[in-house]
């Protein structure tokens, strides 16, 4: 017996549950009802002692009328449509902020602060990492909040900690003033981090805090800054999630009661007892041996420890989850948490398992009996997709139900899937390359002809990977990734400045040019008059006339500079070629450490309209052809 757990109460109001399950049984203080159920009185029979962590604490009152900032991402990944149920980011987001707005208390002040909408994509960092904007300054009038929220539309980069600056900057000294943050990523702008600048915002403000929701999310940043931020931290991987969580998160204090993906006042399945209690001084006392699974109660919820003192599990006793979900609510509310990822049959219903958080492995454990919920659990219980998939789940993901799935391979490590099957009513025959995502599946790409694999994501593990296929892409797959391209700082589509020669080699779009020191596209490039120059065995440059190609702008070869000025105001520097007979003249716009030059008469002649466009480093001007 450990020195820790020798000094551990014995008189703590804990029960121990045989064996290794987390499946609920008899409690002291807690009667339990069949298959799993709470018996009426669940809840103490009124004799606990005084001070015991055990007793029910009252349902908070409703928030009083306090001061709110509203922190929305309008960075372009906000256009992604992923969310569960259909639908983009951007739309579960605005419509998140109407509902959240509408429905504050009386009397409270609002304001809005936007990120990443003011520039476009290819905007240099100097500028998108100062595009935060104050919408509407903090007042008590909401009339103009729905129209602003509908104007956003997304294009820049993730500017978390000028926005949260600028979100402090309007809160009152001393008051309480809630700012939440509505994200999904990770600050692009970094440095500073903005974990740091959050905990640096509340230290000179007593009232403010800072939490975060996550959109399609689950990264440590905006866990962190929620943390450091006096806050709370939730994702949402649907609308109806996001609404309802960001609603909860108006009242901070009470949200962090709630159960949620991120636990109970910062509590998550996983974390081991010793780090609780240090948190938590008046968290319970475990006993002094342990032969199966401890559960003690505290803030309305059952808490269960393995035998190695890990928390496993929180069971929901009274109140709601940050969902709205209460015991004994219609199954019809689950709906809310997604599809489940396992059901297994119980005495008069089932048990079913959300995916809460995928990183962490954590899962909705929710027993449904006659048609109502009857326990809610958070736990380290996440099941594993097998691998292969279902073929079930295979067709939902390529969406295409009369496929013929002939076998299915995996990885070494079970973590990469691929399906080799007939699509389109046996019309194609081919592969699906899936790879696990959590809980379940993803598609990551169809291939249905032989070629080289190039176009594979950058993490997929090719050596693992090519004795399960017969060829990686097919051609035809290459010709539609580049004829979606744009040219931007970094390159034009798959063609990346940087990348060594032997990579581009392998797509088969490009070959050496006969006469000169560049490489001129082959036919599996859908666009002419695009021509790639190589240094050192690198990328260097790209070039092209083609009026087809564009930049994420919309800029391309045809337009006037006047045009072009427009979309890019302020934001071009103007260059001068020197050359024996004339001078290149041209326009260029940077972005780190990389530039689009636009030419106005490459071949050294001043024309009116562009007639070429290149991207290269910075200072490492393209020559544009022979």
């Amino acid at each position: 017996m450990t020195p820790a757990r020798s000094a551990r109460s014995k008189h703590a109001l804990v029960c121990l549950l045989m064996g290794l399950s987390l499946a609920l049984s008899s409690c002291v203080y807690m009667p339990i009802g069949p298959s799993g159920s709470r018996a009426p009185d669940a809840v103490g029979d009124g004799n606990q002692t005084a001070g015991s962590a055990g007793t029910p604490e009252a349902s908070p009152a409703p928030p009083p009328p306090a001061s709110y900032v509203l922190i929305i991402d309008a960075s372009g990944s906000m256009k992604i449509a992923d969310m569960v149920g259909g639908g983009d980011r951007m739309t579960a987001a605005r419509d998140a902020a109407k509902r959240f707005v509408s429905e504050l208390p009386e009397g409270s002040k609002v304001a809005l602060v936007t990120y990443g909408d003011q520039t476009p994509e290819d905007a240099p960092r100097e500028t998108s990492c100062e595009d935060a904007t104050v919408k509407i300054p903090l007042g008590t009038a909401r009339d103009g909040f729905a129209p602003l929220l509908d104007g956003l539309q997304p294009s820049g980069w993730t500017s978390i900690s000028t926005a949260l600056t600028k979100a402090a900057e309007l809160a009152p000294a001393g008051e309480r003033t809630s700012v939440v943050l509505v994200s999904d990523g990770e600050d692009s702008c970094a440095p500073p981090d903005p974990c740091d600048t959050a905990g640096d915002l509340v230290s000179k403000n007593a009232g403010l805090s800072i939490s975060t929701i996550g959109v399609r999310a689950n990264n440590t940043q905006l866990a962190c800054i929620a943390d450091r931020g006096r806050g709370i931290s939730v994702t949402a991987d649907s609308a109806a999630q996001l609404a309802r969580r960001l609603l909860a998160l108006s009242d901070p204090a009470a949200a962090a009661d709630q159960l949620s993906p991120n636990g109970v006042q910062r509590i998550r399945p996983g974390t081991a007892y010793a780090a609780i209690k240090e948190q938590h001084p008046d968290f319970p006392a475990l006993p002094e041996s342990v032969e199966s699974v401890i559960r003690v109660i505290w803030r309305n919820c059952a808490w269960e420890f393995d035998n190695q003192a890990i928390l496993r599990g929180i069971v929901l006793n009274e109140g709601s989850t940050i969902d709205g979900i209460k015991l004994q609510d219609p199954a019809q509310i689950l709906d809310g948490l997604g599809t489940p990822v396992q059901v297994d049959p119980v005495e008069g219903g089932e048990l079913r398992y959300y995916a809460a958080d995928e990183r962490l492995g954590l899962a909705w454990k929710v027993t449904v009996i006659g048609g109502k919920v009857t326990t809610i659990v958070l736990c380290t219980c996440l099941p594993v997709a097998p691998c292969p998939p279902p073929n079930e789940e295979i067709r939902r993901l390529q969406n295409d139900p009369l496929m013929q799935i002939h076998a299915g391979q995996c990885t070494p490590d079970r973590n990469w899937a691929v399906i080799t099957a007939s699509f389109e009513s046996i019309q194609r025959g081919g592969f699906l390359v899936m790879k696990r995502q959590g809980a379940g599946w993803e598609k990551v790409i169809r291939l249905t002809h032989q070629g080289n694999c190039f176009s594979m994501p950058a993490d997929a593990p090719l050596e693992q990977l090519a004795p399960l296929v017969s060829g990686m892409c097919e051609p035809a797959l290459v010709r539609q990734q580049f004829k979606e391209a744009t040219l931007t700082t970094a390159g034009f589509g798959p063609l990346k400045i940087g990348m060594p020669v032997r990579e581009i080699e392998l797509m088969e779009v490009a070959q050496e040019h006969p006469s000169c020191k560049i490489l001129e596209t082959t036919a599996l490039m859908p666009h002419e008059d695009l021509w790639l120059e190589v240094h050192e065995g690198r990328l260097s440059s790209i070039f092209t006339i083609n009026p087809a190609i564009r930049t994420p702008s919309g800029a391309h070869v045809g337009m006037s500079l006047a045009e072009l000025q427009r979309i890019y105001p302020g934001k071009l520097q103007a260059r001068t070629i020197p050359a024996e007979g004339g001078a290149r003249q041209s326009y260029v716009y940077v972005s780190g450490r990389q530039e689009i030059e636009f030419s106005f008469g490459h071949d050294y002649r001043p024309l009116t309209r562009m007639d070429g466009m290149g991207v290269s480093r910075v200072g490492e001007s393209y020559v544009g052809g022979c």
